[in-house]
């Protein structure tokens, strides 16, 4: 089976509004007292009239005061603010991991130079570990049901995409590096989650430029794994 790049994704529009709106006051907060004078009084208005212009509590409900007025506006709910969901971190020797299960991202901080990365990987991003003896990181991606391999370096990071068996919530890398385990555990089933297969597992193979993903058949109810020491 051949790898498959993921899609890039773009980002959030509310922090595209919420970057609009602090503009947008720093913007009206430098308007000072000297800038004023740009704005005249039109002609053969008195200084009451002009002041008077911008009180909305003095104009009628059919004109601007009506149109203003946030008391007949129509009630909204208050904004709900969804905390980010990041899962355990894991490392190498170079970097550091972090899924950010809300964002379909991961993290990567470069021990060297300190540099933090956002990496587009699949949907809910929630198991992670990496790739003994390699600056890599493999993902599970339980809202795609893909695993997104990562290899990365100073210049940048790369990602390769490989399915895998529905609702598996388990991952294992084999210690040499080549191959990787994902499966469904029912032990760690939550009450929101789907069930996966009972009794088989999805074999990955990690060689760059040849990754690709087998089902295995089990016995019922795969609960744990392990590699030997010929992985």
């Amino acid at each position: 089976m051949n790898p498959q790049k993921h899609p890039r994704h773009h980002g959030r529009t509310q922090r595209w509004l919420a970057a609009l709106w602090v503009v947008s006051t720093f913007a009206l907060a430098g308007c000072g007292a000297d800038d004023a004078s740009a704005f005249a009084k039109p002609g053969g208005w008195e200084d009451n009239d002009w002041n008077n212009a911008g009180d909305t509590s003095a104009a009628s409900d059919g004109g601007m005061g009506g149109a203003l007025d946030a008391s007949k506006g129509p009630d909204l709910p208050p904004e709900q603010e969804q905390p980010d969901d990041y899962g355990a971190p894991e490392g190498t020797g170079s970097y550091v991991y972090i899924p950010s299960t809300s964002n379909d991202q991961v993290v990567r901080i470069s021990g060297q130079s300190l540099q933090v990365r956002l990496i587009e990987v699949g949907s809910q991003p929630k198991v992670l570990a990496v790739v003994p003896g390699q600056n890599a990181a493999v993902v599970l991606n339980t809202g795609s049901d893909d695993v997104s391999i990562i290899r990365s370096t100073e210049a940048g990071d790369s990602v390769t995409a490989v399915p895998v068996l529905p609702h598996c919530n388990r991952l294992l890398v084999a210690p040499n590096g080549q191959f990787a385990l994902a499966w469904y555990d029912i032990s760690r089933q939550k009450p929101t989650d789907l069930p996966g297969s009972l009794q088989a597992v999805s074999l990955i193979r990690l060689t760059e430029g040849a990754e690709s993903s087998a089902t295995v058949s089990t016995c019922y109810q795969v609960g744990d794994v392990r590699f030997d020491d010929a992985s």
